[in-house]
């Protein structure tokens, strides 16, 4: 019996770490891969929308050569974290590469993006992190399935935006 116990415990513990990144708890890139193409299946037969919006903290390159990277990581952790509270329990929220975010929302009601657009823009202004002051991001964002039918499209047009957001 404590075999078996153990043996599943150390099976949850190695799904977690394969699932999750090790700094910030967030989904990694693999997982989404995955959801996604189970997610895209139901959503298509129920008609339903999904968000994806990708997050892009500015000038963190600049955090980490100036206060280091110690520094950098809390304050990606911290990110991560504020980014999760403000996700619904269905949502996924990824940390896709270096300073950069996903936040995939499920079952996307009609105008809710351009308040949570608002509310992580000031969430981030107000994080509360000793050292760095201010905290700013580039945000793109897409909907499935208006902006296109794969995750990867669906990178690619919130990608542009976020782009868009960064040149204004």
């Amino acid at each position: 019996m404590l075999v078996a116990w153990t043996g599943g415990r150390q099976y949850d513990v190695a799904k977690f770490y394969s699932e999750k990144d090790p700094l910030t708890n967030a989904y990694n890139r693999r997982t989404i891969d995955k959801v996604f193409k189970k997610q895209i299946y139901q959503y298509r037969s129920r008609g339903k929308k999904m968000g994806v919006v990708l997050i892009d903290l500015d000038e963190f390159k600049d955090i980490n050569d100036t206060f280091g990277h110690q520094t950098g990581d809390e304050l990606l952790r911290c990110v991560a974290e504020l980014i999760m509270n403000i996700a619904k329990k269905e949502d996924y929220v990824v940390r896709w590469g270096g300073d950069e975010f996903v936040h995939v929302i499920l079952d996307l009601k009609e105008d809710t993006l351009s308040d949570y657009v608002r509310n992580l823009r000031g969430k981030l202004c107000n994080l509360d992190m000793e050292v760095v002051q201010t905290v700013s991001a580039s945000i793109g964002i897409a909907v499935y399935p208006d902006d296109g039918e794969t995750f990867e499209a669906l990178i690619q047009k919130a990608d542009t935006s976020m782009y868009e957001m960064k040149k204004a």
